[in-house]
């Protein structure tokens, strides 16, 4: 019962340090005086080193398996995901943050 109470608690930390994160992300892409390519480029090229650093640390000798049991929805969620955030931070240069959220 404790270990389900303590699950949830962690859940709804979770969730709402999320929405904080996602919330904030327009203001602060805002405040960078740099066009979006040049975000993204760098978005793009710290978020894989990172990511890249931690399979290599949870999964050490089965690094290339995992990337290569992603298979095509796996690779086709990374591609979509990657265009969604091009769209995003570009959005957020081109028009309000109001807009882009609402949208």
């Amino acid at each position: 019962m404790w270990r389900e109470r303590a699950q949830y608690r962690l859940g709804v930390l979770l969730v709402t340090v999320s929405a904080v994160a996602w919330s904030t992300a327009g203001f602060f892409t805002r405040l960078i005086p740099l066009d979006s390519w040049t975000i993204l480029f760098w978005r793009g090229i710290f978020a894989g080193l990172f990511i890249g650093v931690y399979i290599v640390w949870q999964y050490r000798a089965d690094t290339l398996r995992v990337y290569r049991s992603m298979g095509r929805a796996g690779w086709l969620f990374a591609i979509c995901s990657a265009f969604g955030m091009t769209t995003f931070i570009s959005a957020l240069k081109l028009t309000t943050v109001a807009d882009v959220a609402i949208i």
